[in-house]
This record gives C-alpha cells, structure tokens and sequence, in this order.
C-alpha cells in the first residue's frame, strides 16, 4: 500500500471520529454546561457557559469560544479513551488502522505500548477535536490527490483535445462507473473463447480489469474505454494473465470416497466445506454444505423430489463410511453446491476445520478488504493453506471435463503471491477469515488464482444457516 492511502485510512478515521465527538460535545454544550461537572473550580476542568453569547463584547466571547473548545478537546479524549483509540498504534498499524481499536485487544500490549497508550489517547482526543469539517475537506483534497495521479498516469489523457473533457476526466473517481464499465467489459470479453476469467482489482493507481486467458487476443488492448453518460471517455487498464499450456480453470472434485479431513485427525470433517441448519431452530437436522461436482456425477440439480437417491461417503481410516444422503443439489451460473443430510446413525460429524477451528459466523466481503483481507483454508488434497482476496465479482470459465465447460459469476478470487492455494481435490474447502467467519467454498481454480463461492449465496439459495 503506498503512503497516500495510509494517510487516507488514517484521515477515515479521524473523520469518523470526529463526526462521533461532535455529537458529543454539542450534547455537552446544550444541556449539562450549567451542571455542577462545569462549574468545577480547578483551571483546566472549568467550563462553565458557553451557551450565551456576547457580541458586544469581544474579550467575554473569546472566553466563550475556549469554554467551547475546552469542551471538544475533552469529548474528543473522552471518545478516545472509551474506543481506545491510540493514535501511536494506529500509526504502528497504518495498513489495517481499525484492528487496533477496541479494548479487546489489550492483552496484545507489551510494556512499551502500555506506557504510551494514555499519550496516544490523548493525542486521537486532541486531533479529532478540530471538527469533522477539518477531516472532511482533508479527505477531499486527498481524494483529488489520488485522482489527478490515476489520470496523469494514464497516457489516453494526454491525447484530450479541450479543457472542458480535461476537466470532466479530473472530476470523475473511478468509484462512480467502475461497476458499470466491468459489467459492460465482462459482457464483451466473456464471450471470447480464449478468455476464461474476468475480475475488479486495484493497486495504488486505481481499479483495473484483470482478465484471464489461454492465448493472446489482439481484440484485448491495454485500455477499456468506457463512455460515461455525456460520452466522456474513461480508460481503464487491463492486466492479462497468460494461462499456461493445458492449464484451465478445473473443478476441484473431490472424491467422496477419499480422505476428506487431516489424515492426523480423522475425525475432523471440516474440509469437506461447513455444517449447516434449517432456518427453522427447532429442527435437529444438520446438512454438509460442499459442492455440487463432488457428490453429484454426471453434474445436475438434485430437487426435493429426488432426494436421497444418492448416498455421499467418505474414508475413515482406510474403511469406507457413508455421510447421508444428497438432499439438495444444483449447478446455476451463482453456484454449484450440495447439501448432504447428515445421518448421526453412521458417523459423527465434528464441524471443526483442521489449523482453522469451528466457524463463529458468515463475513459478506466488501470493496475494501480486496488485497487486505487474508483467508485461510485446510484442502483435501493441499492442507493448510493462506493467501489474500485479490477481487470480487469474477465471473469465471470451469472446465469440469473435455466437454463440460459452465460459467459461474460473482466468484471470490485468492491467490498467494500470484499462485493459487489450492489444488485438484480441494473443492468444497470452507475459507475463513482471521476470526474464524466462513467467506465461502473453494468451487475451482488453476495455477495462480483459487476461486470461491460466497458463503452467503449458497446459504441464501439453500435458505440454511451455519450450525
């Protein structure tokens, strides 16, 4: 992350805090500035009224206006300290500045950081004081910043040929078209052969489409231009990447009658993907959420009507044990997954991951944890595995045989350092993030990107719930 996004984190921040600590102080002013806690005697508590106003009166007023000013700075500390808002380690923590927030994390402190925890309070307190007004017009003017570096950076500028275009291209944050452009882009370009994944990603430039393909595509330039609604052109960069020879998008099957847990500790069933439950709470029945291709073959939707026609299994210590039956299956272009009816009559099954724990919840992703967030996986076939959400919304090309080639839209792509975390045989893995909450399932992937399915589709479209 480079420095003007930290600073642009670290000013978010302030101006949330400050917007807080204005309530804060105005509450003060209007019905507690003639309370005894004003009236104090000691100089730096002493507030006293700053509800009356003295126009004719310049020295009266400007005690006043400190009177006020009192008021914010001591809101602002008071704010501070209730959210343990420590300004010395959110600097220590520029890149992920609102994990150091809360008293939860206490325990984390070593000597140093208790010694300078009251000064970073006070210092959170001091700057948030200066009013929201202060951060907002600060966060514009880095926002402009930010802007002017995208478009200088972008060589189609330098080929406008009036002020008035110039001055549109400089107003306009790629934050109000991106999606737009990306659902008008990935219509175009999908329909290619050769491309097999499209997604949103950023780098300190701005938004850019990064698409996937077998084989180079003269049609693919450099730049997509987008129209906006008054015809102004906006060029967004494009990142292609060179899939290798034979190397596709493949389903990672998992075979039902293979190891599906940590070899180590067997009775650990977690990797197959995540127990869930009917909405209803007083039902005691518990299904296995995985993928559709794992259990379904040849792959298609499993209704109400025909369930319990295929048994689902798995390998307990080199013996082959039956999980329950299939009770809800079906691939759409939103997901390919499969509910299994867990029988209690022939195996236990713990909902524990390997490395990860039991899942505490479901995390929905948002625009800002791409290239932050990490999550964390334990596959069939690659173990425990980490890496980062590089982007959302990918719609992506699955072969899952020579001639069974589907598409699958709003996919979550993670990769580590440019290489894919998992492997054939890892479909179904749940992924979770540091805290344990289930984002989604591995559904495919190839060589450098894993793909996933949001967890919060498939529990919507199964209308279930974590166990």
């Amino acid at each position: 992350m480079d420095i003007l996004q930290q600073i642009i984190q670290l000013v978010i921040i302030l101006f949330l805090l400050s917007m807080v600590c204005e309530r804060i102080a105005d509450f003060l002013k209007h019905y507690l500035s003639e309370s005894k806690l004003f009236r104090i005697q000691n100089d730096i508590f002493k507030i006293g009224d700053t509800l009356t106003k003295y126009p004719n009166d310049d020295a009266k007023e400007q005690a006043r206006v400190y009177r006020i000013l009192k008021i914010n700075v001591w809101s602002g500390i008071l704010l501070a300290a209730i959210l343990k808002a420590d300004l010395i380690k959110i600097f220590n923590n520029i890149n992920e500045p609102g994990k150091t927030l809360g008293w939860s994390n206490i325990s984390e402190y070593g000597l140093l950081d208790a010694i300078l925890l009251p000064f970073g309070i006070i210092l959170t307190g001091c700057f948030i004081s200066f009013g929201s007004k202060f951060w907002h017009d600060l966060l514009d003017i880095l926002y402009q910043i930010k802007n002017t570096k995208r478009v200088l950076a972008d060589t189609e500028t330098y080929k406008v040929d009036n002020i008035k275009t110039l001055q549109k291209l400089f107003d306009t944050y790629q934050s109000d078209f991106i999606k737009a452009a990306y659902l008008e882009a990935k219509t175009k370009f999908m329909a290619m052969d050769c491309v097999k994944a499209i997604g949103i990603k950023s780098n300190d430039l701005g938004y850019y489409f990064e698409i996937t393909v077998s084989r180079n595509e003269p049609a693919i330039e450099h730049y997509y231009q987008y129209l906006l609604d008054d015809g102004t052109p906006q060029n967004i960069p494009i990142k292609l990447v060179m899939l290798a020879e034979n190397d596709k998008i493949i389903a990672l099957s998992v075979d039902l009658s293979a190891k599906v847990f940590d070899i180590s500790q067997p009775d650990n069933w977690g990797t197959l993907g995540v127990i869930v439950k009917p909405l209803d709470n007083n039902s005691d029945k518990r299904y296995l959420l995985t993928c559709c291709h794992n259990v379904v073959k040849p792959i298609r939707k499993i209704p109400d009507s025909q369930s319990n026609q295929i048994k689902a299994g798995t390998i307990d210590v080199s013996i082959t044990t039956e999980i329950g039956s299939v009770y809800k299956a079906n691939r759409d272009h939103e997901m390919d997954a499969a509910l299994i009816e867990i029988d209690p009559q022939k195996v236990n099954v713990s909902n524990y991951i390997p490395d990860n724990g039991i899942p505490q919840g479901v995390r929905e992703l948002v625009n800002s944890d791409r290239n932050f967030l990490k999550g964390y996986i334990f596959g069939a076939k690659s173990g425990a595995k980490e890496g980062i959400i590089t982007s959302l919304y990918n719609e992506i090309k699955i072969t899952y045989n020579s001639t069974d080639e589907f598409t699958i839209v709003d996919t979550i792509a993670i990769s580590n350092n440019g290489m894919s975390i998992t492997q054939g045989g890892d479909s179904g893995a749940c992924v979770v993030d540091n805290k344990k909450n289930v984002i989604g399932l591995v559904v495919a992937g190839n060589s450098k990107t894993t793909y996933i399915l949001p967890i919060q589709t498939l529990l919507s479209k199964f209308n279930v719930k974590l166990a």
